[in-house]
């Protein structure tokens, strides 16, 4: 299982598949583990609302993922290399940030 933090408006403009902006700048689509969901909403998406949390089942996405230290972190994050097809999501949570606007799962 992996997990993609999208924006609620993006994903519910999309139809078969999802692309959030930032493919157009990165050329991937960022997910995380379980243990770096937090870690990862709160570096780019705090104080935001409108926030969903993706449970994706790798095993039926059909672009190809790749496993990758991009930025020095020392812990491979999955990437998603094309748009995602909807029926990979198992489930779909809308997260919430606390009064500092801070995710906490």
């Amino acid at each position: 299982m992996i997990y993609h933090i999208a924006e609620k408006e993006e994903w519910e403009n999309s139809e078969n598949y999802y692309c959030p902006l930032t493919f157009n700048t990165e050329g991937f689509i960022h997910c995380s583990t379980k243990e770096k969901i937090c870690e990862s909403a709160n570096k780019f998406f705090k104080g935001k609302s409108g926030i969903l949390l993706l449970s994706i089942d790798e095993n039926k996405v059909t672009a190809e993922i790749k496993w990758e230290d991009l930025y020095s972190f020392n812990y491979k994050f999955p990437h998603i290399y094309g748009k995602l097809n909807k029926d990979s999501v198992i489930s779909i949570t809308e997260i919430y940030s606390d009064t500092n606007g801070e995710f906490k799962l």
